[in-house]
Formats: structure tokens, sequence, C-alpha cells
């Protein structure tokens, strides 16, 4: 399954910490913003 290139964006804007505790799930294009939404990670990328 490819993934969602909003997803991909998001995980290069967002800091690297960011990226190793929360996992981006869901991201909503509106006229003027992106919304993201982030989901914990258990225990960080291993």
């Amino acid at each position: 399954m490819e993934k969602n290139p909003y997803i991909e964006l998001a995980e290069c804007l967002l800091p690297e910490e960011m990226v190793e505790y929360f996992e981006v799930i869901k991201v909503e294009k509106t006229k003027e913003t992106l919304d993201v939404t982030l989901e914990e990670r258990d225990k960080g990328v291993d």
C-alpha cells in the first residue's frame, strides 16, 4: 500500500524526536491548514 503523501510530508517537517515517539496516523488538508493527528508509540522506534 502506498503511503499518503501528506503523511510523508508531515514526517519530514516534524522534529526527528517527534517522529521517534509519535506516529503520524492522519493528515487532513483544509483550505488554509494541514491538520496532523499523532499517536504515541509504545516505546519509540526500535
